[in-house]
């Protein structure tokens, strides 16, 4: 049994081993075509070259004159005040936006519980279970 194991194993490391094997090398070109061959790879990585600057060109459009340009109009507004000059303006600007936000203030949870108690409509009394319980029990066996 260990014997048959140890082979499997052997074999599956063997064939892995394979498949990861290199490429072999591609065929020896005649001797004429080499001395076209350099220029056409030089060409083709230029042309690569060309690509590969456009596309990162493209992508990242932070170039020196874009970069002036931001610094320019950051600079401009270098000077500028502050929209909340003062604590007491930066407090009721935090107020205002909370109260926005949070509109469950003590004044409309009062509200809410005004309307609950004038409410007078007839209440729906909870089931009671215990009447009913010999034929759920009959209904829930199999």
């Amino acid at each position: 049994m260990k014997r048959t194991i140890v082979a499997l194993v052997s074999a599956a490391f063997a064939v892995t081993v394979g498949a990861q094997a290199p490429a072999p090398a591609p065929a020896a070109t005649p001797a004429a075509a080499p001395a076209a061959a350099p220029d056409k790879a030089k060409q083709q990585r230029k042309d690569k070259q060309q690509m590969v600057k456009a596309t990162t060109e493209a992508g990242y459009p932070q170039s020196a004159a874009t970069s002036a340009k931001g610094s320019a109009a950051a600079a401009a507004t270098k000077n500028t005040p502050k929209a909340l000059p003062d604590k007491a303006s930066k407090q009721q600007t935090a107020k205002a936006s909370t109260e926005a936000g949070y509109p469950q203030s003590a004044a409309i949870s009062a509200k809410g519980s005004a309307k609950a108690a004038a409410d007078k409509s007839p209440r729906v009394p909870p089931p009671n279970m215990g009447a009913n319980e010999k034929q759920m029990k009959k209904a829930a066996t199999p």
